[in-house]
């Protein structure tokens, strides 16, 4: 069944946001497969969240209906869909993209190989230094490794240094505001 819910909207400028794709799973008769489809999911980080179903376009009408700060911070994973979302919004305004830390540390922890060398490039990652994590790796040729080069390449200027995230946690705990 479909239906229409009225949108949300936002009163306040939006100063951050984030995008991520999911699967929810469909009710089908019993004895069938289970059926999956995709949706996207936006956070205008603490003013609501929305979700949409097969309708890219739609959410990125309604981002674009909101208020939006500039700069606006865009935190997302490393799929093109979702850097493709944040490229429609509003072009007025500035947008200072990261790549959320989970992913990377999923994509890092694909690598495989040493505790001790996937620690280091962590540590690097941590402070911003793309350049020290590549280093790790110099030595050891491998398709993961290869993989992870061509993710930190894609994604290097989305990687922000360490004290821009103390900063924003901060922000987020309302230090600034005591």
């Amino acid at each position: 069944h479909r239906q229409d819910f009225p949108s949300e909207s936002v009163d306040s400028g939006v100063k951050e946001m984030s995008i991520d794709g999911g699967k929810v799973r469909l009710r089908t008769p019993q004895g069938h497969p289970s059926e999956w489809r995709d949706y996207k999911g936006v956070n205008l980080h603490q003013c609501c969240v929305a979700a949409f179903f097969k309708a890219n376009d739609a959410l990125v009408a309604w981002v674009n209906q909101q208020p939006l700060a500039s700069p606006l911070v865009c935190i997302g994973d490393g799929h093109d869909g979702i850097w493709n979302l944040f490229a429609q919004v509003d072009s007025q305004v500035q947008r200072l993209e990261i790549l959320d830390w989970y992913h990377l540390m999923e994509n890092l922890g694909q690598v495989g190989g040493s505790q001790q060398r996937l620690d280091a490039a962590e540590a690097c990652l941590w402070h911003g230094d793309v350049e020290g994590a590549v280093k790790q790796f110099d030595d050891w040729s491998h398709e993961r490794v290869e993989r992870f080069m061509a993710y930190l390449r894609k994604h290097r200027h989305r990687i922000v240094v360490q004290q821009v995230l103390h900063q924003r946690c901060a922000y987020l705990n309302g230090y600034f505001s005591r």
